[in-house]
């Protein structure tokens, strides 16, 4: 159930990050092209989409062992590359940039939402373990 949650929140959290940076772009398009950005009748559900598939890899953390710090920078880079290979291969498919200059855009979208992923899947497992540990406090306390 555990690793079912965490899917859904990165799903979540990507799905996101995905929007706000197409929400700044629009703007900053808007401001400098003085166009508008025009999204097609498919984008949301594409967005989601990709949120869940660039979500699955997380479970490569999520082994029966404790990892080595040296297995875990080999799984974060491999993470970090086959869901960038992900990303840019939806937008591909479903047309998110048509030319070189919207790659290398979709591409830095990718680098700044993939570490705010990271950040705050970090901060809602602090905020989970303190939970806990203030739930197993009040059963000592009641003990």
């Amino acid at each position: 159930m555990e690793k079912v949650k965490l899917i859904f929140l990165q799903t979540m959290i990507i799905s996101f990050g995905i929007q706000c940076s197409i929400a700044i772009s629009a703007v900053l398009y808007h401001i400098g092209e003085g166009g508008d950005l025009e999204l097609c009748w498919y984008h949301p559900i594409s967005i989601i989409l990709c949120g869940f598939l660039c979500a699955l890899p997380s479970l490569l953390f999520y082994s029966a062992y404790k990892m080595s710090k040296r297995w875990f920078r080999v799984c974060a880079v491999l993470h970090f590359l086959f869901v960038f290979a992900v990303v840019m291969g939806a937008g591909y498919v479903f047309r998110w940039y048509t030319h070189r200059q919207g790659a290398v855009v979709v591409a830095i979208d990718y680098i700044v939402i993939y570490f705010f992923v990271w950040v705050v899947t970090y901060w809602v497992g602090i905020v989970e373990q303190k939970k806990m540990n203030k739930a197993l406090d009040d059963i000592r306390d009641e003990e």
